[in-house]
This record gives C-alpha cells, structure tokens and sequence, in this order.
C-alpha cells in the first residue's frame, strides 16, 4: 500500500492514531465515525500490509534528564558493502547515538547524538567520538546542537542511564569541530535506521495504533476487572486481595496470553469495578477483560465483545424458613435483587409477564440482600443459584435459608472484552479452549466450590462443546 492508495478513512483513523497511540478502538470509532469493527479491519490492513510497521512509546527527553542532541556527520574511507555494514554492526551497540541514516553527498552516515549536558558530551567527545570508526572513517563532523523534540526515544537503559559520579551541568556542545579518526572503530551507536513504512507515514502526519494484544505484549501486563461484591465468582478474599471463579479463570487465560505472546512473563494488573460501572471500564479501556459474573446478552454485545461461554447459571431465589419457593408466592410479598444487573431486568419483566404484584427491592450489593433477608426486610432474594448458595453457606444460620429448587432463568457467562477487537477475543477463546479440552477448569471449579461440590451435568455440556478445535 502506498501513500496515493489512502482514502480519507484510512487518514482519518491514522491521524487520530497519532495523536494518541493507545487509543482503544472503540474511542477511534467515536472520532472518526465509522463502525468500531471498520476501524479495526482499516488498522488491520494497514499493520499487514507494512504500513504500519510497530509501536513505541515516545519519551519527553527532557523531564528523563537528556538536555540535548547534537547531529554527527560519519565520513568512510571507502563505501563498499563491507565497509557499510562494519560501521552499521557497530552502531547497533550503545544508546548514546539514537539514530544513524545512510547519505548521499560529502558525509556517508548522519547519526543523531543525546547527552546529558556538555560534561556529559565531553565524555562522549572523548571517550567515543574520537575513538569511532578507527580504520574506518575518515572524518567526523558535529553539527549544531537540536531540540529534543524527536519521536524517537533515546534508550536510557544503558549507559545515559547513569549519572557521571562527578560533575555539573553545563551548557551546550561546540557547534562545529572537526574530529581526525584513527585507527580501528569502537562500539559506540545505537542504531535506529528508520524503516520505509515509518518515513512514508510520518510524511503525511500519520501514526499507527496498538490493539489489545500489542499493548499487553509491549507494556506486559494485562488489566483485569474485578468486583469486590460478586462471590464466589468475584471478590476479595480474607486478604484483601481478587479470588473467585472468574477471577482464576481469568488468570488461567493470562497463563495462556503469555505463552501465545511468547513472554517469558505477564504481568496481572487488577482495575476495581462495581457493577454499575463494569461495562465502561472495558469501552473505555481502563481494562482488557471484564472478570465476573457477566451475562452474555444481544444488548451488550453492542458495547462488548464476548468470549466463548465460561459458565452457566440461572436465577432463583434463596427464602427463610416456609417463604416463597416460585413466583406465585412472591405476590403481596417484597423481593431483593442486585441494582443495575440483569438479574433485575429479568425479575421484572417474569413478574410483570405473570402478572404477580411484588415489590421489587433494589440493593447495593448481594451482602446487603442477604441481610435484608435474614432481618425480615424482603420475603425472598433473587439472584444466580451459585451466588445465592455461596452466600447462604456464609450466612451466620445457614440452616434457616432455603434455596429455591426450579431455575426461574438461564445465564450464560461470558468474558466482556473490547468491542471489535477480534484478534483479541480470538487470542482469549483460544487459552479458554485449552484450559477446557486439557482439564484445566476442573482445577478451577474445585478452587472455588471446593473438591465434594462437582459441576452440574449442564455445566459439563457447557465445557464440552465450547472447547472449539485448533
């Protein structure tokens, strides 16, 4: 693809992607308009086909602590191949020259040198300069200082890295002195030859994007949602710290993220979510997978993608001694349900369809219905049979809870994340695939429901056909 074949989409979307690199798909798709799966299918291409050739994260030099940049002008003895190459395998080593560019005219190479301050040049003067291209070059020249204003980082992991035990900062370099080179080169470049794709992007004030995967492979480290108030799928432990079904699921997939990307680590960062606000920490992309107990629906599919199904559940209701075991008995009576869920849309409507008069009773959180139950305040809670009997095992009298026998719905559980990020969901089926085909979720259903509780025969099912083939 060359710069003439874009169309203002395609300039469009790289244009914002410039601006901000980290964009999620779903804030490009609000900008430049089109649908969210369009943007992602234009980035695709454009990533394919060569245009975008990779990412990086652009450093202020000047907060780092490298005040300038002098341009350096590499002149050979000669310009053979061999020539050529010996100087470039030399200038891949050190981080104190950040770019090195092949020339036509008087000078062979212009490299672009950062320091600290002018003891700091004087070092590299010293130490590097007049000790490069030994046998190689014939001359070098340093050029006016420039602004630190590149979209190339300067590398600090090595020696820049480290502040000179002694010394002050000064002003700038010489703005021309002529170095005499003798003898052979010493390894002192960093190399950073700028690609074809990247120049002719930057012509036209284009950038590129990262989706999910990328950004978990560069930064290594994947976001995971979680609730405090969802157990036993999500929620915090004696410790404080994230526990529950989803949770370890979702750390079984990190497992699997890790070893598709090929790092040898990922790092699990967890983003604290409520469920009222769960979905827009995926839109928003606060975090890359939602890990809770999340039904799949049409009407979010809209906003999110869904994995393959994790879990599969249905609503009931979890009553006190001779109290209501179906929707006839709730009329009259008042009935507590998680706000803001699914579970409260879908309690509503079964009561308006079969025309029973209850009281629907909203609360916080399912800590909060199960005390309202146990205080006498509703007749009944509704919620998911494996929240409802986690907490009536957790209740201070278990004995005087009684846990509805029909399934009054069904809820498919799936992982929300980022809507048109297919590349990312297909990554996440994959790990979730093998974690069910190799038995890896036995190990998580006993972590949480514990070694005597065994699955139900539809939750088998469940796994069984999900597991999709290679």
């Amino acid at each position: 693809m060359r710069i003439e074949d874009f169309d203002d989409l395609d300039r469009a979307i790289l244009r914002e992607l410039m601006r901000d690199g980290r964009i999620t798909n779903a804030e490009l798709s609000e900008r430049v308009h089109p649908s969210p799966s369009a943007c992602l299918r234009r980035t695709r291409a454009l990533k394919e086909s060569g245009v975008i050739a990779g990412y990086v994260a652009l450093l202020d030099a000047g907060k780092a602590g490298l005040e300038g940049a002098a341009f350096v002008f590499v002149t050979l003895e000669q310009q053979g191949r061999a020539m050529l190459d010996a100087f470039e395998r030399d200038a891949q080593r050190h981080p104190e020259i950040t770019e090195c560019h092949l020339l036509a005219g008087s000078a062979d190479y212009l490299l672009r040198v950062v320091f600290r301050d002018s003891r700091d040049f004087e070092r590299i003067h010293t130490d590097i300069l007049t000790q490069m291209a030994r046998g190689l070059a014939r001359a070098i020249d340093v050029a006016a200082p420039d602004r630190q204003d590149h979209h190339r980082p300067a590398d600090l992991t090595g020696p820049l890295a480290r502040r000179p035990e002694s010394g002050k900062d000064g002003g700038a370099p010489p703005r021309r002195r002529r170095l005499q080179c003798e003898g052979r080169m010493s390894s002192i470049v960093r190399f950073a030859l700028a690609a074809v794709a990247f120049a002719a992007v930057a012509a036209t004030g284009l950038g590129a994007a990262a989706g999910t995967l990328d950004k978990v492979r560069q930064d290594k480290t994947i976001r995971l949602a979680v609730r405090a108030d969802a157990p036993p799928f999500s929620y915090k432990d004696a410790n404080g710290d994230p526990a529950g079904f989803m949770v370890d699921l979702c750390r079984a997939v990190a497992t699997g993220l890790a070893a598709e990307l090929n790092l040898s680590e990922l790092k699990v960062e967890f983003v604290p979510v409520t469920a009222e606000n769960r979905f827009d920490a995926i839109e928003t992309g606060k975090a890359d997978i939602l890990c809770e107990p999340t039904t799949e629906t049409l009407s979010r599919r809209e906003k999110v993608e869904f994995s393959i199904p994790t879990f599969v559940d249905g609503a009931s209701l979890l009553v006190t001694g001779e109290g209501p075991s179906d929707f006839a008995g709730l009329a009259g009576k008042k009935v507590g349900v998680l706000a803001g869920t699914t579970t409260e849309r879908g309690l509503r409507d079964t009561l308006a369809n079969a025309k029973v008069n209850a009281e629907v009773v909203p609360v916080k959180t399912h800590e909060d219905g199960l005390k309202t139950l146990e205080d006498g305040g509703v007749a009944a809670y509704f919620a998911d049979r494996a929240i409802l009997a986690y907490h009536a095992s957790k209740a201070s009298d278990p004995s005087k809870l009684r846990l509805a026998t029909d399934y009054l719905s069904i809820e498919p559980y799936a992982l929300a994340l980022p809507h048109g990020d297919s590349d990312f969901r297909l990554a996440v089926d994959r790990a979730l695939s093998h974690i069910y085909k190799t038995g890896g979720i036995a190990a998580v259903f006993a972590k949480t429901f514990g070694a005597e509780m065994q699955p139900s025969d539809t939750i088998k099912t469940l796994y069984l056909i999900s597991a999709l083939p290679d």
